[in-house]
């Protein structure tokens, strides 16, 4: 087995980017189905990050722009 190590003498190049969502989005426990199911379910509030837009979609549109 071959591993490769690689150390980098500066910080790697960060793309540009646009502020377009509110991030991070909550995460709220889910108490009544938690209890029905018996275990812990939770949940991440996508509908806060104050767009019309699923949260993957505009994550991906903060790096694509001209």
């Amino acid at each position: 087995m071959v591993i490769f190590v690689f150390k980098f003498e500066k910080q790697p190049f960060m793309l540009p980017k646009l502020k377009l969502a509110n991030l991070p989005t909550r995460i709220e426990k889910l108490n009544r189905i938690s209890a029905e199911l018996g275990v812990n379910m939770y949940i991440k509030r996508d509908d806060q990050t104050g767009s019309e837009v699923s949260e993957n979609k505009i994550r991906k549109l903060e790096y694509i722009y001209i």
